[in-house]
């Protein structure tokens, strides 16, 4: 079974609350180190009780584009916790 990474690329340190840029997460292909297209990338709230990454309050969900690329809007970073990363096959 193949695996995917995620590679966070961050450009800024702080988010300004005027700056609203979506930051751009790229998933990669742990062995080839390829960028996967259409996988489902979630932000979510999870609480103390939560101890599965995939279950909380969704916060963001969105796919990957033929780069491997999501935009997403920084204040899902701000009140989420949890991240995961879903293609069917890996």
């Amino acid at each position: 079974m193949r695996r995917l990474i995620l590679g966070i690329i961050i450009f800024a340190g702080c988010i300004k609350a005027e700056d609203r840029t979506p930051i751009p997460i790229k998933v990669l292909e742990t062995v080839t180190k390829l960028p996967v297209s259409d996988a489902y990338v979630t932000i979510a709230k999870c609480t103390d009780y939560c101890n599965n990454p995939g279950m909380g309050r969704l916060v963001f969900g969105g796919y990957t584009d033929a780069n491997g690329i999501c935009q997403v809007p920084p204040r899902p970073f701000e009140y989420g916790n949890s991240m995961l990363v879903y293609k069917g096959g890996y």
